[in-house]
């Protein structure tokens, strides 16, 4: 069996000066054979420490809606207007509901 990563992006120098900061991300496998590759046009460089690699995959834990506040979090964020593009605002409301 031979196991390798084909897993590629590639561009023009063009499109690099275009989008400088430009990042790929290798996703984890998740429930399949085939490994996501994530292309972020626009890093935010605020991030710090929350970046997309030193980051978990978040996991609901059905006993956290027992947790006293826990349903007034979730409504105050998820009800909060959308500041950014939709997935920037779906990744950061589900980090704000971490709480």
């Amino acid at each position: 069996m031979i196991a390798d990563r084909l897993y590629r992006c590639v561009c023009k120098l063009q499109w690099m000066n275009k989008f400088i900061g430009g990042m790929v991300s290798h996703l984890e496998f998740w429930h399949s054979d085939h490994q996501p590759i994530l292309l972020d046009t626009d890093p935010n460089p605020f991030q710090g420490s929350n970046s997309l690699h030193s980051q978990c995959r978040f996991h609901f834990e059905e006993c956290w809606a027992e947790e006293v506040g826990c349903e007034s979090i979730v409504n105050r964020v998820w009800q909060s207007p959308m500041l950014n593009d939709a997935m920037q605002d779906f990744l950061e409301k589900v980090r704000l509901s971490k709480v």
